[in-house]
């Protein structure tokens, strides 16, 4: 490893410019994460740790991992904390009311030539994280030549001096304990302070209506400290007890959080009843899904599931349910790439959802599913998309056979071709349900087809039908079975 003059300083490679409170909170939350991965497995070595946590989060932007290099590198991996007062020191001097970046910089010159001894304190991990917190917003953005240098010339270093904080035995599975134990201790003290807090301001309002509730020197610092910590709970309960300028984008961002994890909380359970085992329920998922759409209207695969979901449900209004569909349908194809798969797919899905709406003109509907599964093909070519050709088809053919309107002849005759076209891909060895599905829908089209020869056209229906029950038997598919048979 090249010695230490050859490394870039913290100060030489730090500009002048600050990162943004985005590319902060990334830093905080990698670096947090990184050092209880640490604190976790006492065999992890802090560069792996580091390493670990930045691919977990993401973390692509050369800027923010720049930002992780440098906040790690002042939470103190230069040199091993024997003592929680070095944190508190390091902390105090990032929380003094006048820092700037001259300060900052004086710091990390400091930490480079070793004049500050600061490092990992397994006993300090909330310290830590506040350190951090204390630090957002004044660590200036490294260069790109100064994260290559960071770790191509530090990370033995680094792991060299995690280890002997290891070797010493500070990060034991006990200290780990010890200190999850303490940390919820505290959080729980902190709440019943804040409550606290909050009960002594609602007497002072109810006392003085016009006044402001004033606070003790006391209750500042509670207050000052919750609003550091790394909790987001206490950020919040404490920022709207005291608010300031940050109030209203912890609440934003809290109200942010909460719709996203509302979103895909109901998209997640619409997703466990539309798969539920044996037997799925799309009507629950619909619900669900409906939800979703609802809190995400531009999400694609919400639509997407929202529409089959409406399209397959079996109770309640069924003509609501495809109305549904269509609309949702209707609305998301020109949001989709014409040349896309989504754009097929939901052209396909729309046609479904006309062939099975029971109400309005019945020849109208049947049309528009027609047009609709010829519109899927554009994209849905047996040679790039062969599956879901053959899926199309048999769709296609469906339609065909239920329309009321024209030449019944001829219609029975284009969803007979369809059907033929579908068991070109549909074989029983590669797809044998799809395979017995369809002959048994090809069946139907030749029985009830009234042009030709009549015998010759119920003699291929019975074949269709012999070819299905070879899938379709008693034991495996009794209900598609009894359908055959009848």
């Amino acid at each position: 490893m090249p010695g230490p003059s050859s490394k870039p300083t913290l100060a030489q490679a730090a500009s002048t410019s600050n990162l943004s409170r985005a590319t902060n909170t990334v830093a905080v939350e990698v670096v947090g994460d990184a050092i209880g991965r640490c604190m976790g497995d006492p065999s992890l070595g802090w560069s792996a740790a580091l390493t670990a946590s930045v691919a977990a989060a993401g973390v692509v932007n050369p800027v923010t991992v720049g930002a992780v290099f440098v906040l790690a590198t002042a939470l103190g991996v230069r040199r091993v904390l024997q003592s929680r007062e070095h944190a508190r020191a390091l902390q105090a001097t990032l929380k003094a009311e006048h820092h700037n970046d001259a300060r900052v910089l004086d710091i990390l010159q400091r930490l480079d030539d070793g004049s500050l001894q600061v490092g990992l304190d397994p006993f300090a991990l909330e310290d830590i994280r506040q350190i951090v917190h204390a630090a957002v917003g004044q660590t200036p953005k490294l260069s790109e030549d100064f994260q290559r240098a960071f770790a191509a010339t530090w990370t033995d270093e680094i792991d060299r001096l995690v280890q002997e904080g290891q070797d010493q035995g500070d990060l034991t599975r006990d200290h780990i304990d010890r200190r999850a134990d303490r940390s919820d201790a505290n959080q729980s003290e902190m709440l019943q302070l804040l409550q606290r807090i909050e009960r002594e301001q609602k007497a002072q309002k109810q006392q003085n209506p016009d006044a402001p509730p004033t606070l003790s020197a006391e209750d500042q610092a509670v207050l000052d400290r919750a609003k550091a910590s790394s909790d987001e709970r206490l950020r919040l309960n404490a920022s709207v007890l005291d608010p300031d300028d940050q109030t209203d984008q912890l609440l934003a961002a809290a109200r942010a959080r909460v719709a996203r994890e509302s979103f895909e909380l109901d998209l997640l359970e619409g997703k466990r009843w539309y798969f539920a085992r044996p037997v799925n329920d799309p009507d629950r998922a619909a619900a669900c899904f409906d939800r979703a759409v609802a809190a995400r209207p531009d999400h694609t695969e919400a639509k997407q599931y929202a529409i089959r979901a409406h399209t397959e449900a079996r109770l309640g209004d069924i003509a609501e349910h495809r109305r549904a569909a269509i609309d949702l349908a209707r609305a998301l194809l020109p949001q989709l790439d014409p040349a896309s798969a989504d754009w097929a797919t939901t052209q396909n899905n729309l046609g479904i959802a006309y062939c099975q709406l029971p109400t309005g003109d019945r020849g109208e509907s049947l049309g528009r599913a027609i047009a609709a599964y010829e519109a899927a093909f554009q994209v849905r070519t047996r040679d790039a998309h062969p599956v879901d050709w053959a899926a199309t088809q048999n769709n296609l053919g469906n339609a065909y056979s239920k329309l009321p309107t024209g030449d019944r002849g001829e219609h029975l005759g284009r969803a007979i071709a369809a059907y033929q076209a579908a068991l070109q891909v549909r074989t029983r060895d590669a797809h044998p349900v799809q395979w017995a599905m369809t002959q048994n829908n090809l069946g139907v089209a030749y029985s009830d087809l009234p042009t030709g020869d009549r015998g010759e056209n119920l003699g291929r229906a019975i074949a269709a039908y012999q070819a299905a029950l070879q899938v379709r038997t008693r034991d495996a598919h009794p209900v598609d079975w009894a359908a055959t048979q009848n």
